[in-house]
């Protein structure tokens, strides 16, 4: 289920973009919904077809399992061939992934929530190269550790920090500001939210203890570096904004 769902992990990067996506209010969520169905309809066309030719006891132990698929059908050639252009795939993922996660330290920088040196821009002011470069070596480190904890740790993570955390300002912000005012709507509002919820909660409590302690980790972390920053703004901030935080 981990991999599962870290295969679907891209369907919301046009959100990391949103400074610079053209009326983004009905651009993405149409990214979001038409990426979904997309990778969707991929995976699961992907599964049937190898699991069509290979035996699925086997094809859970392959570590080449596109590549096996191939050999069977059309020789060692297209098995080459296919891992090639698998490794060409990869490529492309991580651009996209370095293209919307460098906007994140980028954007909390530029509105002071972050280390000031990640707002900077490259010399034709295209993209955060501060940003970006600091990404690219985190990514490089974590290519040494095994491919299971990682991924089992980044959507661990991610659920900890980044998706109860949306369910509950979502929440939030449904409490405290009129409706009429969101640039977005959810069908159906609070079912989806609920179900969302469980859904995390239950692949939470299925996840390893080193897992979870990795994801509080994180969080911790994060609390006690932004925590004396966020005060520190608070009191040099004026009255007006003070009250407001």
């Amino acid at each position: 289920m981990l991999i599962a769902v870290y295969d679907y992990l891209g369907y919301y990067n046009v959100c990391h973009l949103g400074d610079e996506v053209r009326d983004p209010a009905r651009t993405i969520p149409r990214a979001v919904l038409i990426s979904v169905v997309l990778v969707a309809a991929i995976y699961l066309t992907m599964n049937l077809a190898i699991i069509g030719v290979v035996p699925w006891a086997e094809a859970m132990q392959s570590e080449n399992i596109a590549a096996d698929f191939m050999e069977r059908l059309y020789g060692r050639t297209a098995a080459v061939s296919l891992t090639v252009l698998i490794l060409w795939t990869v490529v492309a993922c991580m651009f996209a992934i370095q293209l919307g996660y460098s906007r994140i330290p980028f954007a909390a920088a530029r509105h002071g929530d972050f280390f000031p040196a990640f707002a900077r821009l490259d010399s034709r002011g295209e993209f955060p190269v501060v940003s970006l470069v600091s990404l690219g070596l985190l990514t490089a480190l974590f290519c040494h550790f095994p491919l299971d904890a990682v991924i089992q740790a980044a959507v661990t993570v991610r659920i900890v920090v980044q998706f109860l955390g949306q369910i509950a300002g979502l929440a939030w912000l449904h409490q405290r500001e009129p409706r009429d005012q969101f640039p977005f709507r959810m069908w159906l509002y609070p079912i989806p939210l609920a179900i969302a919820l469980v859904g995390w909660l239950f692949i939470l409590a299925s996840a390893d203890a080193v897992v979870l302690l990795s994801a509080l980790g994180v969080v911790v972390s994060g609390i006690v570096v932004f925590l004396p920053w966020g005060l520190r703004n608070i009191s040099a901030a004026s009255p007006a904004d003070r009250e407001q935080a």
